[in-house]
């Protein structure tokens, strides 16, 4: 027998025992019991209940996640649409509405959370119709999570013990300086010759080629952002704040005069871009799966590889590509060509000297 002694039941969910009384009920599918000197009355744990639940789910959000998913997800959408990737956390909201619309958010565990990601791995679902990737799903558990915790950020979820697939580690492939010449060469000539109707198209591509800056970011910009005399661009993150600025050399300033002067202000669907920019000389090879081998989004790829292999510094490097975490930055987009891993390889170079190549 445990040292508060034998426990009795006073009234629902409420018990007595040696040391004191308590109050045992559920958060979001996991037992929370708290605890009260002998003697405290009824009303006064419920209350304690109450107040608990209330702090764990936001005070002013408490009656929307009492009720159902796919309410929370309503009522969540004109809080978050001042965000240009709303209609992705939307997407990926409306992701867990398709399976557990109807459930309440308090009845929501850690169990319907792993049956969702083996349900998204292993069929093809949405529109689409297709099986989610890792990245895919990770997102999906983020938005869920961020649901729960709009009003208090170290609320309890369901979404806390689940460990999320795995990332998928790609070889980089860095898209070579020839081929963005090309492919801007073109789109130049189909302005010309009318089939492009306008030069935001290029204006874009130029930015995201000499900057290495995200789509997102890009959509983000304001012309007060831009200071074409100083040369500089202050860069809008997710969250309405701001990461690191660059400082715009002349391939860069040119890229930015270009789109200020045909007006690319705003959203724009990367998408479309992609595949104007395909049939304007981007790779187009697919691979076994039937994906493309080659994106525009290269184009980062490639000004963080070749700052690498120029010898600059990961922080500054993930800094001009606007990452907090350094080693986002070497493991995705500075790879062992950059300049100082080539130079710690070439001081082991004659270590092992006494090997000969034997010949037939």
């Amino acid at each position: 027998m445990s040292r508060r002694g034998k426990r009795k039941t006073v009234a629902k969910n409420i018990y007595d025992d040696d040391t004191g009384r308590s109050i045992a009920f559920r958060v979001n599918g996991r037992k929370k019991e708290l605890r009260h000197p002998p003697g405290t009355s009824i009303k006064t744990l419920r209350r304690a209940m109450e107040t608990y639940l209330r702090k764990k789910r936001g005070s002013g959000r408490s009656d929307a996640i009492r009720g159902t998913l796919s309410a929370a997800v309503d009522a969540w959408e004109p809080q978050e649409q001042h965000l240009v990737s709303w209609k992705e956390r939307r997407a990926e909201l409306r992701a867990w509405v398709d399976l557990y619309g109807d459930m309440q958010m308090t009845r929501i565990n850690g169990e319907h959370i792993r049956k969702a990601i083996v349900f998204w791995m292993a069929t093809p679902h949405g529109k689409a119709k297709r099986i989610a990737t890792p990245k895919t799903v990770r997102n999906r558990l983020w938005s869920l999570q961020h649901l729960y915790r709009l009003d208090d950020p170290k609320a309890e979820t369901p979404v806390d013990d689940i460990t999320p697939p795995a990332k998928v580690r790609h070889v980089i492939n860095p898209t070579p300086v020839s081929t963005i010449l090309t492919v801007y060469a073109n789109l130049l000539e189909w302005e010309r010759i009318n089939r492009l109707r306008d030069s935001k198209t290029r204006a874009r591509f130029m930015v995201r080629a000499s900057t290495g800056r995200r789509p997102c970011e890009i959509k983000r910009a304001q012309p007060e952002d831009v200071d074409l005399e100083r040369r500089t661009w202050r860069v809008r993150d997710a969250k309405g704040g701001w990461s690191e600025g660059l400082y715009l050399n002349d391939d860069m300033l040119a890229a930015w005069q270009l789109f200020a002067e045909c007006n690319a202000w705003g959203y724009f669907n990367t998408a479309s871009q992609a595949n104007v920019l395909r049939a304007a000389g981007w790779p187009s090879e697919r691979d076994a799966q039937g994906k493309f081998k080659s994106r525009p989004y290269n184009m980062r790829h490639s000004v963080g590889i070749a700052l690498g292999e120029l010898g600059h510094d990961l922080s500054d490097i993930g800094g001009m590509l606007g990452q907090t975490d350094i080693n986002t930055t070497r493991s995705h987009y500075v790879p062992i060509l950059n300049s100082r891993m080539q130079r710690m390889s070439v001081t082991l170079a004659g270590r092992l000297g006494g090997w000969k190549t034997e010949t037939a």
